[in-house]
C-alpha cells in the first residue's frame, strides 16, 4: 500500500524512477564494455591471421612455419594456433582443446573451464597449398576485469540509489515546508479568531490558488459566525419582551384577588404573547429548514390573481381601518407551491399596508416579462435610503428599530419571503425612489428547479 505521507510518496516515486533509470544505464554500460572487448579481440585475431597469412605466403615450405607462428603473441596473452593441411593433417596445434563445427568464422566458446574468441579463416601458402588456419585468444583477463566492473558498478548504483532517496526526503521536506507554515497558522484559528488570513504572495505558486479558496472560506465562515452571533443576540432580544410581559401579568395577577373578568382580560393578553412567541418560533424553523435546503415547493399551477384576491379579502377590514385601499393588476398563472407563494404575497402585501399612508393605495401587479413571471408589490410612502436596502431581506432587520413592535411582527417576514421565492428558483429585489416602494419577484414560468 502507498503511503499516505507525501514526502514519502516522493521519495518512493522518487527511487523508482531513478532505480530504473540506474539499472538501465548499467546495463546500457556492460553491454557497450562488452561490445568493446568483443570488437577489440576480433581486430586483435584478424591482424595476427593477416600476419599469419604474409608468413605463410613468404614460407617456401611448411617446414619453418610452425616455429614461426609459436613466436607470435597477442596484446593480452599467447595466441593459440591450430593449422589443418587441406587432408585433414594437423601441422600445428596450440590450442588445447577440440573444436566442434561452429558455422562462423568469429565466434565465442568455452573449453576447459576458460572462454575463447575463436577465428577461422583458409591460409594460402607460398607453393598454392590451402591451410585451415584456427586462431584463439584466452578471455581470462577479460572476464576479471568484466566482473571487477560488474561489482563496482553494482556498488556505484547502490550508493546512488541511497543518495537519492536521501535527497527526495530532504527535497520533500524542504519543498512542503509552506504547508508546515500553513498548519501552524491554521491551529490559531478558531471562532474567535476568524479574521486569520493566508498570503498568497508568501507561497510557492502550486498552493496560492489553495490560499486563495482557504482565505475565502474563512471570510465565509466569519461573516457566518458573525450571523449566527447576531441572529442568536436577536432571538434572545426578541424572546425578552414576551417574556417579560408574560412574567409581569402573571406577576400583577398573583399581586391580590381579582374577579373572573380580570383573569380573563390577563389570561387574553397572555395568549397574545404566546401567539406571538408561537409565531416567530414557526418562522424561525421556517428559515432553518430554508438554510438546510429542506423547503421542497410543489409543482402545482398558482393562479396568482386568485391568491391576490383572496389576500385582499383576508387584509381588507385592516387596510379599511387604515385608510388604504388595494389593488390588482394583471393576471398570472405559474407552477410552484400554492401555500409557500400565498406566505410569500402575504407578507409582501401586509408589509405594504403597514408602510402606506392614509389614502395611498397598496398595489399588486402581474405579468409576464421575456418568460419570467415578475410580481410587483408597490405601496407610497417614506422612502428606504439606499444604504438600508440591502439589509432589508436580514432577519430582525428594521428600518426604524424605535418603532412599536407589538403590532410590527420580529422582522423575519421579509426574510422568509426571500427564502420561499430562492426555493422556487426565483429572484426578489427592491427599489425605493421618488416616495414609491416596489418589491419585485421574477419567477422562472418552467417552474422552480428540481
Amino acid at each position: 500500500m502507498i503511503p499516505r505521507s507525501i514526502a514519502l510518496r516522493f521519495a518512493l516515486t522518487s527511487f523508482l524512477g531513478t532505480a530504473l533509470i540506474l539499472s538501465g544505464l548499467g546495463l546500457y554500460l556492460l553491454r557497450a564494455v562488452e561490445a568493446h572487448f568483443e570488437s577489440s579481440d576480433r581486430a586483435e585475431l584478424e591482424g595476427a591471421l593477416h600476419h599469419l597469412g604474409h608468413m605463410a605466403r613468404t614460407e617456401q615450405g611448411l617446414s619453418g612455419l610452425p616455429e614461426q607462428v609459436e613466436t607470435m603473441r597477442l596484446r593480452d596473452g599467447p595466441l593459440r594456433v591450430r593449422l589443418e593441411q587441406a587432408d585433414g593433417r594437423v601441422l600445428l596445434d596450440s590450442l588445447g582443446f577440440s573444436i566442434a563445427t561452429t558455422g562462423s568464422d568469429f565466434t565465442t566458446l568455452e573449453a576447459g573451464g576458460n572462454q575463447y574468441r575463436l577465428l577461422s579463416a583458409p591460409v594460402e601458402t607460398g607453393n598454392g597449398e590451402v591451410l585451415h588456419a584456427y586462431l584463439a585468444a584466452d578471455l581470462g583477463r577479460h572476464l576479471a576485469f568484466m566482473e571487477r566492473f560488474r561489482l563496482a558498478l553494482q556498488t556505484a548504483i547502490a550508493v546512488a540509489l541511497l543518495l537519492s532517496v536521501g535527497l527526495s526526503l530532504f527535497a520533500s521536506r524542504w519543498g512542503l515546508t509552506p504547508l508546515t507554515h500553513m498548519r501552524e497558522l491554521l491551529r490559531t484559528v478558531s471562532g474567535e479568531r476568524l479574521h486569520m488570513r493566508l498570503r498568497p504572495g508568501d507561497l510557492p505558486l502550486e498552493l496560492r490558488g489553495l490560499s486563495v479558496e482557504f482565505n475565502q472560506m474563512l471570510e465565509r465562515l466569519d461573516e457566518s459566525f458573525r450571523r449566527l452571533s447576531q441572529f442568536s443576540s436577536d432571538i434572545a432580544h426578541e424572546l425578552r419582551t414576551p417574556v417579560t410581559n408574560l412574567m409581569t401579568q402573571t406577576q400583577v395577577a398573583l399581586s391580590g384577588a381579582r374577579d373572573v373578568d380580570q383573569y380573563r382580560e390577563i389570561l387574553y393578553s397572555n395568549l397574545e404573547e404566546y401567539e406571538r412567541m408561537a409565531q416567530m418560533v414557526g418562522d424561525m424553523l421556517f428559515l432553518a429548514q430554508a438554510d438546510y435546503g429542506l423547503l421542497q415547493p410543489g409543482t402545482g399551477t398558482v393562479d396568482l390573481a386568485i391568491e391576490t384576491r383572496g389576500l385582499f379579502d383576508y387584509f381588507d377590514a385592516w387596510a379599511e381601518e387604515r385608510g388604504v385601499s388595494l389593488a390588482l393588476e394583471g393576471e398570472l398563472a405559474v407552477p410552484g407551491d400554492r401555500l409557500m407563494l400565498r406566505r410569500a404575497l402575504s407578507n409582501l402585501l401586509s408589509n405594504a399596508i403597514r408602510h402606506t399612508p392614509a389614502g395611498g393605495v397598496a398595489r399588486v401587479k402581474l405579468s409576464a416579462e421575456s418568460g419570467t413571471a415578475s410580481i410587483r408589490v408597490e405601496n407610497p410612502g417614506p422612502g428606504i435610503s439606499p444604504e438600508q436596502l440591502p439589509r432589508l431581506f436580514d432577519r430582525f432587520y428594521r428600518v426604524d428599530p424605535s418603532r412599536q413592535r407589538r403590532g410590527d411582527g420580529a422582522g423575519l417576514g421579509l426574510a422568509i419571503v426571500k427564502s420561499i421565492i430562492e426555493a422556487h428558483g426565483g429572484t426578489l429585489s427592491v427599489a425605493s425612489a421618488g416616495g414609491l416602494t416596489c418589491f419585485r419577484i421574477g419567477l422562472p414560468i418552467g417552474g422552480p428547479p428540481c
